[in-house]
């Protein structure tokens, strides 16, 4: 097998060191480092790594578990529907007021302040599009000449 295929199948080496990082908001990650022992004669050495020294692998238990239970989500086909449908019905909406409504951050600080912040844009939003749905009903579609449209 690859030595790139799955980490078991490679790792001749050990456990190395145990990191800790810091992410957004000082949420702390750790991770386990693997190494291997010797790299300096492994066929596969340009393929499984660029680095000068040996291979690491960086091993978050945390991040692996998250990702297993939401691949389980996504393997039940009632729960995949409704992250289907999640995507057109809400997804859509926040993409819509980043993009095209230009919020990105909010103006407050403080959950009740951030609510009621993000409830006016939310207000807005609605409203906006209430009245271009309304201009659009208003207002007949032309005509179209099939002939040429094809």
């Amino acid at each position: 097998m690859h030595p790139i295929g799955s980490m078991k199948s490679w790792m001749i080496g050990s456990f190395a060191q145990m990191a800790v990082t810091f992410a957004l908001r000082n949420t702390k990650r750790s991770f386990k480092i693997y190494e291997c022992e010797d790299c300096s004669d492994c066929p596969f050495k340009l393929a499984c790594t660029h680095a000068k020294g040996n291979r690491q692998v960086h091993w978050n238990t945390v991040w692996e578990e998250l990702k297993a239970k939401a691949k389980n989500a996504l393997e039940n086909d009632e729960k995949s529907a409704i992250y289907a449908r999640r995507k057109v019905e809400v997804e859509s909406v926040f993409g819509h007021i980043k993009g095209n409504r230009s919020f990105r951050r909010f103006s407050l600080r403080g959950p009740e302040k951030v609510h009621t912040e993000f409830g006016i844009v939310a207000l807005a939003h609605t409203r906006l599009r209430q009245f271009v749905d309304t201009q659009t009903a208003s207002t007949p579609e032309p005509a179209r000449d099939w002939a040429v449209c094809g």
